[in-house]
């Protein structure tokens, strides 16, 4: 919010010299990082047992580097999980390899981005829906929070139970029982036809 005082001086808060100016009080630059995130699994659906791949993106667009971004991300309880990452860009502060639920606090330069590669071992007794949401959190102002959030949702379906496979003895042994029965059924009718 801004006002006008008497002597004609334009007196904002913080947050609406930023927006209207790209400055704080006095010229000062305010840090600005929008950040964002992206997850995707690339499927809708997944059988219980089965596993799934997601692919998070952290990103920096900037104009501001962010020495303390927090990127998050708590997987449900059907999921088992381990995750590797790489950077580029020049953000640093990642785990290059992990398991379990996704806490970082990077820092990241406008431009830079943390690519997560989280690979799920799905419960097998996993049914319904299985939504997973990662979300971003920036330490400096962040002009678009609407992208710091990204969830995925899939179905977690049962497999159905396999038939199993006739070994050739039941298959011979399925085999004679037909026979036999079909000799039943001639000699009966040859009986009752004569």
């Amino acid at each position: 919010m801004c006002r006008v005082t008497r002597q004609g001086r334009i007196v904002c808060t913080l947050v609406a010299c930023v927006l209207l100016f790209g400055s704080g009080p006095s010229g000062a630059v305010i840090p600005s990082a929008d950040l964002a995130i992206t997850k995707d699994d690339g499927v809708t659906s997944v059988l219980a047992g089965g596993s799934l791949v997601y692919t998070i993106v952290v990103s920096n667009a900037g104009p501001s580097a962010d020495p303390a971004v927090t990127a998050a991300d708590t997987l449900p309880a059907a999921l088992t999980c381990t995750y590797t990452s790489i950077t580029s860009g020049g953000a640093t502060g990642n785990t290059a390899a992990g398991a379990g639920d996704l806490a970082e606090t990077l820092s990241m330069p406008a431009g830079s981005s943390v690519s997560y590669t989280v690979v799920c071992d799905v419960s097998v007794g996993a049914t319904g829906l299985l939504s997973n949401t990662a979300t971003v959190s920036a330490s400096v102002n962040d002009p678009d929070p609407l992208n710091n959030s990204a969830t995925d949702n899939d179905t977690a379906v049962i497999a159905p139970t396999p038939v199993p496979a006739a070994s050739h003895f039941t298959l011979a042994l399925l085999a004679l029982t037909l026979a036999t029965a079909s000799a039943f059924v001639l000699n009966r009718r040859r009986h009752l036809g004569a």
